[in-house]
């Protein structure tokens, strides 16, 4: 276990960390960046031995009781290995949230995931066209899957072209002409990404890693948070100051 006083960190420990277990998602949706990106993304999993790793440094160095889940660009439940992650974090007395696309979900996995102890499920609905089919969709995911028998949290997520432009990166709405934006961004000091490839980035937004922060096939987990990189992002960005990052200075979103 790493020996580390609380009152003498410069911020605290993040409160979620998101490990893409593999790259890849079944859908290609107007709002997303991987429906603009001009270099295709290659098919990759992340080493079950590097997820490993990450989740043991959280369990046992760590006591880290923050939420853990396997998503950044790619829908997890295309990975045939994921129940498999999901067992050893559960084993490792992790709490896991999945975000997911629903496409692959059957009531026997959701009866799983309660064994396996995930204490959040979000599921984003998509093919939908107005308020009441929306609703409707719920209801045929709640009953498709007997979600009223999952004992632990569930919600849906509305997803579609309301959603933000990803920094720019996704073209299905127009970016504001006030950039960039002098707000403050909290979202750098509450939650790691950490892409297919092992580098930790910025945020969800840096799709192509333009901002790394560290390597967890190179770095204790702990270090990279507390890096001189992320130290910098956190400082900088409490201030307002987007303009100092590429992905920020065209980021509309902010916490």
């Amino acid at each position: 276990m790493i020996e580390y006083n609380k009152q003498t960190l410069p911020y605290p420990i993040f409160e979620r960390i998101s490990i893409e277990c593999h790259s890849f998602c079944n859908r290609s949706c107007a709002f997303c960046t991987r429906s603009y990106s001009q270099k295709k993304r290659p098919v990759d999993f992340m080493p079950l031995s590097l997820i490993y790793k990450v989740l043991k440094e959280l369990s046992y160095d760590l006591k880290f009781q923050g939420r853990v889940s396997f998503h950044f660009y790619n829908e997890i439940f295309t990975d045939p290995r994921i129940m498999k992650i999901l067992e050893f974090s559960a084993n490792l007395g992790l709490n896991v949230y999945i975000n997911t696309n629903g496409d692959f979900l059957t009531s026997e996995m959701v009866e799983m995931l309660n064994y396996l102890s995930v204490v959040q499920l979000n599921i984003s609905l998509y093919d939908w066209q107005d308020d009441d089919e929306y609703v409707l969709l719920q209801n045929k995911f709640i009953d498709k899957l007997k979600l009223n028998d999952f004992i632990n949290e569930y919600r849906f997520i509305r997803g579609g072209n309301h959603l933000g432009t990803r920094a720019g990166y996704a073209k299905h709405k127009p970016q504001p002409n006030n950039l960039p934006l002098q707000e403050k961004c909290t979202c750098v000091t509450k939650k790691l990404e950490i892409r297919y490839d092992g580098k930790a980035v910025i945020c969800s937004h840096d799709y192509y890693g333009i901002h790394p922060i560290g390597d967890i096939s190179k770095q204790h987990i702990f270090d990279i948070w507390y890096s001189k990189e992320r130290m910098y992002q956190i400082n900088q960005l409490s201030l307002g100051n987007r303009k100092e990052f590429e992905l920020c200075s065209k980021c509309s979103d902010f916490i």
